[in-house]
């Protein structure tokens, strides 16, 4: 089922809006998507002074304690929507509590400042209640959000595609991609970048009701995916390398995530690959875009630029 979009003149005039995780990947792409379409945006961040690209574009930075509902509040009082989303926490010892307790806050916060509408970022597999791992922060918020009595949006986002941007650079050099997911793993794929448009189109127009949307592409795609395009781009053979899933949490610890996102690391990866973690029927789904061949080819030249800098 595809979703029908509203007409973008609906509301003509300019509005505020509220954006969680402005300084990662979907929030950033969120706020620029409305500061591009002539919105105002005011954006929470931990230090406004480490978010000077997001001033340089016109965003007001607001430092919020986002685990305070006072705080919050006062963030989203005056605003006419607010984009919601789990920040994940790579050294918390509980990612499920943590995410339980930011939920709970945005929904007194919302209550408080009569906020008029929410768009969340989801994930696909949020409608199951155990067994995807890190996907449970998102049912976690899903079912938070429920309680409110204004329209909130749900933007199931597929796999991000900016999970295997680390490895450029590792890809260049050493002309390897190593890959904790399967090589017959198919992934429904999105990119940050698609999650923000939609979102911010979605923010900024009205809507009625709960409702949900999943965004990722139609074409799934495989670790072999992006071997394939770095070969391309890069004009050689690119080999993956499977890590056993004896060796994933080693090589998650090895990335500086703390005991408990790791096991939930590993739990989601386990649940995409039986799965577990699949799209809820009788859902509207949405295309995302972007493709690999688009990122990988951003991110070997923003990796290649990189290097010229360093060795100038």
């Amino acid at each position: 089922t595809q979703s029908t979009w509203g007409d973008p003149s609906a509301i003509a005039m300019s509005q505020t809006f509220a954006v969680f995780g402005a300084t990662g990947q979907t929030g950033s792409a969120v706020a620029k998507y409305l500061i591009a379409h002539n919105h105002r945006v005011r954006a929470a961040v931990r230090n406004p002074e480490k978010a000077s690209a997001l001033r340089d574009l016109g965003v007001e930075l607001v430092a919020v304690d986002i685990k305070n509902v006072s705080s919050v509040t006062d963030f989203l009082r005056g605003t006419d929507g607010a984009y919601f989303m789990n920040p994940p926490n790579s050294q918390t010892d509980d990612a499920i509590g943590e995410a339980r307790q930011i939920s709970d806050v945005f929904v007194e916060a919302a209550k408080a400042a009569q906020l008029p509408r929410v768009v969340a970022l989801s994930s696909i597999g949020a409608q199951v209640p155990s067994g995807t791992g890190s996907v449970l922060t998102c049912h976690v918020l899903e079912n938070s959000l429920q309680t409110l009595d204004i329209p909130v949006y749900f933007v199931r986002a597929g796999w991000f595609l900016e999970n295997f941007r680390v490895l450029a650079p590792l890809v260049i050099q050493k002309s390897i991609l190593p890959t904790v997911i399967p090589l017959d793993c198919a992934l429904p794929p999105v990119a940050a970048v698609d999650i923000g448009n939609t979102s911010g189109r979605l923010l900024s127009q009205p809507f009625e009701g709960h409702q949900i949307l999943h965004l990722r592409s139609a074409k799934r795609v495989t670790p072999i995916d992006f071997v394939e395009q770095f070969s391309k781009v890069l004009n050689k053979q690119i080999t993956p390398i499977p890590i056993p899933e004896s060796e994933w949490l080693p090589t998650f610890a090895s990335w500086g995530m703390a005991p408990n996102p790791s096991s939930l690391y590993r739990e989601m990866f386990l649940a995409f690959h039986s799965g577990l973690i699949a799209e809820e029927p009788n859902v509207p789904c949405e295309d995302s875009p972007t493709t690999v061949a688009d990122v990988v080819k951003e991110w070997v030249e923003a990796a290649q630029a990189q290097s010229e800098t360093t060795n100038q």
